[in-house]
């Protein structure tokens, strides 16, 4: 009797057995070797079946030196475990993420977008060169030592970009960082090289302007948070060579000076906000744009105008002046708004201020 309750049981048990076993052979990493250079989709390049575009199991995949891979669609990596180890080359025009995983090896791999989530990371070697149009991070601490070329932008979503020894993100001319709540670092060597100039944009949850600004050959800065409230505030004086361009959030100058030099585009949702001892500077020629001061912090110490060629700017907002009002031969159109005057008036040669009474 006793025996034949045991069986059943003794069946149970190896069944459960077979199956934990089968689960765990399952989920063990899979390792895709290149045998050939061949399109990643090729099951000639592997030799065998290839790893597939979406790897989520803790797959290993190499692409040895002298075989080159061509990546010809989106990747994705969403394994902590997964690794993709690029000692020859990796090449496409299409987008690698890196949600999780690991992208190491000394070859050379360049894609359209590489995407860097907070689980994924780059132990490339110092002898690796990326190239990509967009970079972007969401890693804590992503520590670069290999060489990365971006064409077109850096997109800095979260956490720090570390630029270790031998690392380096080189910046093409014209190319834009974007500061959207994350920064970088650089430690121990490492460089981040401009080829010319660039344009800034603070995005998302960005909330302060950093060392970026002070990089030689700063063009255009564009501003657009969360939502109309959010604000980046500054650290320093600012000096926009280019356009200044307000599309959402406000831009806090928080006692410091703001230069422009380029001109300003201000949409409805976008505004500055002064104290008594912040100033606005506005050079250029021509017609220059709109400013808009915060409603609750329509203040600035001194504006002073330097609009060549009979130029003006309008108000989008009230403004109030703490201290002096500069024209110097350009023109200030009031545009519907307030403009207070707290301190003194100034026209070095002939201002008008377009939209005033006689009075």
């Amino acid at each position: 009797m006793k025996m034949k309750n045991t069986l059943p049981i003794l069946k149970a048990g190896l069944l459960t057995m077979i199956l934990l076993f089968g689960a765990t052979y399952a989920s063990m990493a899979a390792t895709f070797t290149a045998t050939t250079s061949g399109n990643w989709s090729s099951s000639t390049t592997w030799g065998a079946a290839g790893p597939g575009f979406n790897i989520t199991g803790t797959d290993n995949v190499i692409i040895p030196l002298g075989v080159t891979v061509t990546l010809d669609n989106n990747l994705i990596i969403n394994n902590a475990n997964a690794s993709l180890s690029v000692v020859g080359v990796l090449t496409g025009t299409t987008n690698l993420d890196i949600t999780a995983g690991t992208l190491s090896g000394t070859g050379a791999t360049t894609v359209n977008d590489l995407t860097v989530g907070a689980g994924g990371l780059i132990t490339s070697t110092t002898t690796a060169v990326i190239t990509a149009s967009q970079f972007a991070n969401s890693q804590a601490t992503l520590a670069i030592g290999a060489i990365v070329n971006v064409t077109s932008m850096v997109v800095l979503n979260a956490g720090v970009v570390q630029l270790n020894t031998g690392g380096a993100v080189n910046l093409a001319n014209n190319a834009t960082i974007n500061m959207a709540g994350g920064s970088y670092s650089i430690l121990g060597g490492g460089l981040l090289n401009l080829a010319g100039n660039f344009n800034l944009m603070y995005t998302g949850t960005a909330a302060a302007i950093g060392l970026e600004t002070a990089l030689a050959g700063l063009q255009n800065v564009t501003v657009d948070l969360a939502s109309a409230s959010s604000q980046l505030t500054m650290a320093a004086s600012l000096a926009v060579a280019g356009v200044l361009s307000l599309q959402q959030g406000v831009l806090n100058l928080n006692g410091n000076s703001l230069t422009l030099n380029g001109g300003i585009n201000t949409a409805a949702n976008g505004s500055i906000a002064g104290n008594v001892a912040s100033n606005i500077i506005v050079n250029g020629t021509g017609s220059v744009g709109t400013i808009a001061m915060a409603v609750s912090a329509p203040e600035i110490n001194n504006l002073t105008l330097n609009i060549l060629a009979n130029g003006s700017i309008s108000l989008a907002s009230n403004m109030t002046i703490d201290g002096a009002l500069s024209l110097n031969g350009s023109s200030l159109n009031l545009n519907g708004y307030n403009l207070t005057l707290a301190g003194t008036f100034s026209s070095v040669t002939t201002g008008t201020i377009i939209g005033s009474s006689a009075s």
